[in-house]
């Protein structure tokens, strides 16, 4: 490698760690923005990694944590918003750089962001002396739910003594003894939510990822797209065996690690389904525009439907749809390239 060669890659890595300390910085500053900053401030740390090694990106992002505490003045923000984007870009870049498949990818990527999520909970846990998942999400959810409850019993209060609202009531009633239920689902479900959470930034980074690298003339066409994405066999028996065990498993803790499961696996089922959906009104030749319109109107009459039928709302047609293409392959795809599951 000769001099020029290295003095552009070294200008390539000062810009693309300027890139990401704009962005932790404009995160830092605007809340409101912070969930995207979490992910494309980890694209320049992509970057660097497969243009360079992951030497170079441990110190790209210690001169950026620097950086940032001498810009923003805040060691606790700028410690998180690197730890939020650190593991992911380095993740990432090392699985890119080495072209790993899909699966992979996605699994490193979703395991850098848990990472993330979980150290700077257990970083604010120490410093604040508060436990965050209560702060953040249970305590939220009860006001939240509390504020609800107020309103159902205004509303049955309003209602009482009208026979034209009687089935209303009952119905108010009834929603009104599940508030604690739900609350406690919230609290059941919340690894569930940092796995999820953690798959969608994992996915977004590599996503976005693949689209910049274009401009760098890395070949990335191996990786699927969205439409091409599926879930295995092995995928959807392990969904219908944690549906069943609901039904017969009384003790708590198994229990609720297996709702936890079966929460993650639905979700992943759903995407599936409107992966397979995407492809065949894609290989129609619909446009972007007018596709998504018809997703909007689709999903629109099938939530009406779903109120009157519960079978027929989207979540649990999209995890028919997905659980039907696993196993008869409905797009040719098992031979081709591979997919989310397998």
């Amino acid at each position: 490698m000769d001099h020029n060669e290295n003095t552009g890659i070294l200008l390539e890595t000062a810009y693309l760690t300027a890139i990401t300390i704009i962005i932790v910085v404009l995160g830092v500053h605007i809340p409101g923005v912070m969930v995207f900053t979490v992910f494309l401030s980890a694209i320049p740390l992509v970057i660097i990694t497969i243009r360079t090694n992951e030497r170079i990106t441990l110190l790209s992002i210690l001169v950026s944590y620097i950086i940032i505490i001498l810009l923003t003045g805040q060691v606790i923000s700028a410690t998180t918003a690197v730890l939020s984007c650190g593991f992911a870009g380095l993740a990432v870049g090392y699985g890119l750089k080495r072209k790993w498949q899909f699966k992979e990818l996605l699994v490193l990527a979703s395991a850098a962001y848990l990472l993330s999520i979980l150290a700077m909970i257990l970083l604010l846990n120490y410093i604040e002396g508060v436990n965050q998942i209560e702060k953040l999400i249970m305590e939220p959810s009860r006001q939240w739910f509390a504020g609800l409850e107020l309103r159902m019993r205004e509303m049955i209060k309003a209602f009482e003594g009208n026979p034209l609202y009687t089935n209303n009531l009952e119905e108010l009633k009834d929603r009104l003894n599940m508030v604690e239920d739900y609350i406690y689902v919230i609290n059941m479900l919340i690894p569930s939510f940092f796995i999820i959470s953690s798959a969608f930034l994992g996915y977004v980074t590599v996503t976005l990822s693949k689209i910049v690298l274009k401009r760098f003339k890395y070949d990335s066409k191996y990786l699927p797209r969205f439409s091409e994405l599926g879930v295995s066999k092995g995928m959807t028996i392990v969904f219908i065996v944690s549906f069943v065990l609901l039904l017969f498993v009384d003790q708590m803790t198994l229990k609720a690690a297996i709702i936890n499961v079966n929460f993650i696996l639905s979700v992943i089922l759903m995407v599936g389904g409107l992966a397979v959906l995407d492809f065949f009104v894609k290989k129609a030749g619909i446009p972007g525009a007018v596709r998504v319109i018809i997703y909007l109107t689709v999903f629109g009459i099938s939530l009406i439907l779903g109120v009157i039928l519960p079978f027929l709302h989207p979540a649990n047609i999209l995890v028919l749809i997905a659980m039907a293409d696993s196993m008869f392959d409905f797009r040719k795809l098992r031979h081709g390239r591979e997919d989310g599951g397998q």
